[in-house]
């Protein structure tokens, strides 16, 4: 799924974790850092994401 675009829309964007995908990885693709992205999602643990878990990738 690709991720939602934030024209218009009210909220972040968001982002559905793929298999293969690392926090590392999803942070470059939008152009964060890991630890936005651990602190937007309350993730306390980088190695801990799921496949099918939809991310906050932007504030």
């Amino acid at each position: 799924k690709a991720p939602t675009s934030g024209g218009g829309d009210s909220g972040p964007t968001t982002y559905t974790v793929k298999s293969g995908d690392t926090l590392s990885g999803i942070a470059v693709k939008f152009n964060v850092t890991v630890a936005q992205l651990q602190s937007w999602n309350n993730i306390s643990n980088a190695d801990t994401i799921k496949i099918g878990q939809v991310l906050k990738v932007s504030k």
